[in-house]
Protein backbone atom coordinates (compact mmCIF):
# COMPACT_ATOMS: atom_id res chain seq x y z
CA UNK A 1 0.00 0.00 0.00
CA UNK A 2 1.30 3.31 -1.15
CA UNK A 3 0.95 6.38 1.89
CA UNK A 4 1.13 10.22 1.40
CA UNK A 5 5.26 10.62 2.67
CA UNK A 6 6.59 7.39 0.57
CA UNK A 7 8.30 8.24 -2.70
CA UNK A 8 5.76 7.95 -5.55
CA UNK A 9 5.43 3.85 -6.80
CA UNK A 10 7.14 3.08 -3.58
CA UNK A 11 5.75 1.13 -0.41
CA UNK A 12 7.18 -0.61 2.64
CA UNK A 13 7.35 -4.08 3.75
CA UNK A 14 9.33 -4.93 7.07
CA UNK A 15 10.89 -1.26 7.19
CA UNK A 16 11.77 -1.70 3.64
CA UNK A 17 10.82 0.10 0.29
CA UNK A 18 9.38 -2.12 -2.17
CA UNK A 19 8.38 -0.54 -6.22
CA UNK A 20 5.71 -1.13 -8.01
CA UNK A 21 4.01 0.14 -10.80
CA UNK A 22 1.41 -1.16 -13.02
CA UNK A 23 2.12 -2.47 -16.27
CA UNK A 24 0.25 0.08 -19.25
CA UNK A 25 -2.77 -2.51 -20.85
CA UNK A 26 -1.18 -2.22 -24.43
CA UNK A 27 1.94 -3.93 -23.08
CA UNK A 28 0.44 -6.17 -20.58
CA UNK A 29 1.40 -9.45 -23.25
CA UNK A 30 4.50 -9.06 -22.45
CA UNK A 31 4.44 -9.31 -18.50
CA UNK A 32 3.41 -12.66 -16.86
CA UNK A 33 1.34 -10.46 -14.56
CA UNK A 34 -0.56 -6.63 -14.89
CA UNK A 35 1.86 -5.09 -11.90
CA UNK A 36 5.76 -4.69 -11.60
CA UNK A 37 6.72 -5.17 -7.80
CA UNK A 38 10.17 -5.57 -6.16
CA UNK A 39 12.40 -4.50 -3.46
CA UNK A 40 14.81 -1.70 -3.61
CA UNK A 41 16.67 -2.77 -1.13
CA UNK A 42 16.93 -0.16 1.23
CA UNK A 43 15.13 1.90 4.21
CA UNK A 44 16.12 5.10 3.41
CA UNK A 45 13.70 7.32 1.65
CA UNK A 46 15.87 8.82 0.06
CA UNK A 47 17.47 6.31 -1.58
CA UNK A 48 14.44 4.91 -2.22
CA UNK A 49 13.23 8.15 -4.22
CA UNK A 50 16.45 7.73 -6.04
CA UNK A 51 15.82 4.27 -7.11
CA UNK A 52 12.57 4.87 -7.78
CA UNK A 53 12.72 7.61 -9.62
CA UNK A 54 15.53 5.53 -11.93
CA UNK A 55 13.67 2.30 -12.40
CA UNK A 56 10.55 4.76 -13.51
CA UNK A 57 12.67 6.18 -16.14
CA UNK A 58 14.12 3.20 -17.37
CA UNK A 59 10.60 1.38 -17.60
CA UNK A 60 8.74 4.48 -19.29
CA UNK A 61 12.07 4.60 -21.89
CA UNK A 62 11.76 0.35 -22.41
CA UNK A 63 8.34 1.37 -22.80
CA UNK A 64 8.30 3.69 -25.19
CA UNK A 65 11.01 1.68 -27.80
CA UNK A 66 8.17 -1.18 -27.64
CA UNK A 67 5.43 0.94 -28.76
CA UNK A 68 7.50 2.75 -31.42
CA UNK A 69 8.72 -0.99 -32.92
CA UNK A 70 4.88 -1.89 -33.22
CA UNK A 71 4.85 1.15 -35.75
CA UNK A 72 4.49 -0.41 -39.27
CA UNK A 73 7.06 1.32 -41.54
CA UNK A 74 5.98 1.76 -45.07
CA UNK A 75 8.53 -0.37 -47.35
CA UNK A 76 10.49 -1.67 -43.96
CA UNK A 77 12.12 -4.27 -46.38
CA UNK A 78 13.91 -1.63 -48.20
CA UNK A 79 15.80 -0.13 -45.24
CA UNK A 80 19.37 -0.41 -44.68
CA UNK A 81 20.81 -0.64 -41.49
CA UNK A 82 24.45 0.63 -40.83
CA UNK A 83 26.99 -2.17 -40.62
CA UNK A 84 24.21 -4.86 -41.33
CA UNK A 85 24.68 -5.82 -44.93
CA UNK A 86 28.51 -6.43 -45.01
CA UNK A 87 29.38 -9.08 -47.64
CA UNK A 88 28.85 -12.55 -47.05
CA UNK A 89 29.86 -15.45 -48.06
CA UNK A 90 27.09 -17.33 -46.64
CA UNK A 91 23.41 -17.98 -48.40
CA UNK A 92 20.59 -15.36 -48.18
CA UNK A 93 17.87 -16.68 -46.26
CA UNK A 94 15.95 -17.33 -49.05
CA UNK A 95 18.49 -19.52 -50.31
CA UNK A 96 18.52 -20.76 -47.10
CA UNK A 97 15.23 -22.02 -47.59
CA UNK A 98 15.59 -23.34 -50.65
CA UNK A 99 18.37 -25.71 -49.76
CA UNK A 100 16.56 -26.91 -46.76
CA UNK A 101 13.57 -27.82 -49.18
CA UNK A 102 16.36 -29.95 -51.09
CA UNK A 103 17.45 -31.57 -47.63
CA UNK A 104 14.11 -32.24 -46.07
CA UNK A 105 11.14 -31.01 -48.18
CA UNK A 106 10.68 -34.25 -50.21
CA UNK A 107 9.33 -36.26 -47.95
CA UNK A 108 7.05 -33.35 -46.45
CA UNK A 109 3.52 -32.49 -47.64
CA UNK A 110 2.04 -28.71 -49.07
CA UNK A 111 1.88 -27.55 -45.60
CA UNK A 112 5.46 -27.67 -44.86
CA UNK A 113 6.23 -26.09 -47.57
CA UNK A 114 3.62 -23.04 -47.58
CA UNK A 115 4.82 -22.85 -43.61
CA UNK A 116 8.54 -22.44 -44.19
CA UNK A 117 7.73 -19.98 -47.21
CA UNK A 118 5.56 -17.64 -45.22
CA UNK A 119 7.35 -17.71 -42.15
CA UNK A 120 10.88 -16.68 -44.53
CA UNK A 121 8.32 -14.17 -46.02
CA UNK A 122 7.80 -12.95 -43.13
CA UNK A 123 11.31 -12.32 -42.00
CA UNK A 124 12.03 -10.98 -45.64
CA UNK A 125 9.29 -8.46 -45.50
CA UNK A 126 9.98 -7.06 -42.06
CA UNK A 127 14.28 -7.35 -42.35
CA UNK A 128 15.30 -7.95 -45.98
CA UNK A 129 16.57 -10.53 -47.40
CA UNK A 130 19.79 -10.89 -46.40
CA UNK A 131 23.02 -13.23 -46.02
CA UNK A 132 22.74 -15.33 -42.56
CA UNK A 133 25.79 -13.49 -40.58
CA UNK A 134 24.01 -10.29 -41.62
CA UNK A 135 20.88 -10.56 -39.24
CA UNK A 136 21.33 -9.51 -35.86
CA UNK A 137 19.74 -10.59 -32.05
CA UNK A 138 18.08 -6.67 -32.07
CA UNK A 139 16.70 -7.26 -35.57
CA UNK A 140 15.43 -10.86 -34.56
CA UNK A 141 13.52 -8.94 -31.44
CA UNK A 142 12.65 -6.62 -33.89
CA UNK A 143 10.80 -8.86 -36.09
CA UNK A 144 9.02 -10.50 -33.17
CA UNK A 145 7.91 -7.67 -31.98
CA UNK A 146 6.26 -6.67 -35.32
CA UNK A 147 4.81 -9.97 -35.46
CA UNK A 148 3.00 -9.48 -32.32
CA UNK A 149 1.99 -6.40 -33.58
CA UNK A 150 0.12 -7.82 -36.57
CA UNK A 151 -1.86 -9.89 -33.80
CA UNK A 152 0.41 -13.45 -33.84
CA UNK A 153 -0.42 -15.23 -30.48
CA UNK A 154 2.64 -16.38 -28.89
CA UNK A 155 2.30 -19.88 -29.52
CA UNK A 156 2.36 -19.31 -33.35
CA UNK A 157 5.08 -16.93 -33.03
CA UNK A 158 7.44 -19.51 -31.08
CA UNK A 159 6.44 -22.20 -33.67
CA UNK A 160 7.63 -19.77 -36.35
CA UNK A 161 10.76 -18.88 -34.82
CA UNK A 162 11.42 -23.12 -34.55
CA UNK A 163 10.94 -22.96 -37.87
CA UNK A 164 13.21 -20.37 -39.06
CA UNK A 165 15.99 -21.58 -36.24
CA UNK A 166 15.90 -25.59 -38.17
CA UNK A 167 16.30 -23.48 -41.61
CA UNK A 168 19.16 -21.41 -40.36
CA UNK A 169 20.93 -24.11 -38.45
CA UNK A 170 21.30 -26.81 -40.86
CA UNK A 171 22.96 -24.13 -43.71
CA UNK A 172 24.87 -22.53 -41.32
CA UNK A 173 25.92 -26.05 -39.39
CA UNK A 174 26.24 -24.96 -36.11
CA UNK A 175 27.55 -21.47 -36.11
CA UNK A 176 26.09 -19.01 -33.29
CA UNK A 177 23.19 -16.95 -35.16
CA UNK A 178 20.52 -14.30 -33.45
CA UNK A 179 17.17 -16.91 -34.46
CA UNK A 180 18.78 -19.50 -31.87
CA UNK A 181 17.93 -17.84 -28.25
CA UNK A 182 15.62 -15.53 -28.24
CA UNK A 183 13.02 -15.16 -25.79
CA UNK A 184 9.24 -15.55 -26.87
CA UNK A 185 6.84 -13.95 -24.54
CA UNK A 186 5.30 -16.73 -23.46
CA UNK A 187 8.22 -17.75 -21.40
CA UNK A 188 6.58 -16.76 -18.13
CA UNK A 189 9.75 -14.24 -18.02
CA UNK A 190 9.64 -10.33 -19.08
CA UNK A 191 10.89 -10.41 -23.25
CA UNK A 192 14.42 -8.51 -23.22
CA UNK A 193 15.07 -4.93 -24.75
CA UNK A 194 13.41 -4.11 -28.39
CA UNK A 195 15.94 -2.97 -30.86
CA UNK A 196 17.48 -0.86 -27.85
CA UNK A 197 20.91 -0.91 -26.93
CA UNK A 198 20.67 1.42 -24.03
CA UNK A 199 22.30 -1.38 -21.71
CA UNK A 200 18.79 -1.20 -19.26
CA UNK A 201 18.08 -3.58 -17.28
CA UNK A 202 14.90 -4.40 -16.38
CA UNK A 203 12.93 -6.61 -13.36
CA UNK A 204 10.76 -9.38 -13.54
CA UNK A 205 7.38 -9.05 -12.99
CA UNK A 206 6.85 -10.45 -9.75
Amino acid sequence: MQYKNHPQYTYIKLGVYYFTKAVPSDLRLHYSKPRIVFSLKTKSVTQASRASNSMLAKLEDYWSSVRLHRVDIPAAHLLINAGSNKPSDLATIEDALDIYFKLKGSSRDKTFDSAGRRNIGYVVECLGCRALDNYSTAGASSFRDWLIGKGLAGSSIKRMFGSIKAIVSMVIQGQPHPWRSLKISSSKRVIPLVGCNRGVTLPAAH
